[in-house]
């Protein structure tokens, strides 16, 4: 596979941006194999970095969907990379007439599971209120007014 058909670039990065911070972004998108922001010689970050998808039908659809998302509070630039860019852009011509191909579109959820809830986390129904009979210990959810006379003694008692 050529590794330069599948890198996308994406600049505009604010100096909190991480390689991990990247990975987990693009991940959503797609299945990816490398991360990388560069450092100059004195180790500060550039402003930009690269990210390797494993497939580079997944390139276009990356570009689309995160050009534009924001990362403390800047807007980054997602593109493919330079010389893939220029094949992928350059319109073709036909007797001076320009023709423009439209790049493949691909489902919304390519790259990544399908959504399922979680429903093992939730809360169990619970009704908005319960009485508790105070003589033998136990909850009366259902029928309010059996026993009406420890309800009388209860008044009694503490009213």
């Amino acid at each position: 596979m050529d590794n330069e058909a599948r890198t996308i670039w994406c600049g505009n990065l604010a100096d909190k941006v991480t390689e991990e911070l990247l990975y987990e972004l693009f991940l959503q998108a797609a299945p990816l194999e490398e991360v990388r922001i560069p450092t100059d010689k004195s180790g500060r970050k550039a402003n930009y970095g690269f990210v390797v998808v494993k497939h580079e039908v997944s390139v276009d659809y990356v570009v689309q969907l995160l050009d534009g998302t924001c990362l403390y509070e800047r807007p980054i630039t997602v593109k493919p990379r330079k010389s893939n860019q220029n094949a992928r852009t350059t319109p073709k011509t036909a007797n001076n007439f320009i023709i423009m191909t439209p790049l493949p579109q691909l489902p919304l959820n390519f790259g990544s599971p399908p959504y399922q809830p979680n429903f093992h986390n939730e809360r169990p129904y619970s009704k908005p209120y319960h009485r508790h009979d105070n003589y033998s210990g136990r909850h009366n959810w259902n029928n309010n007014h059996r026993n009406s006379h420890s309800n009388e003694r209860n008044r009694r008692r503490y009213h």
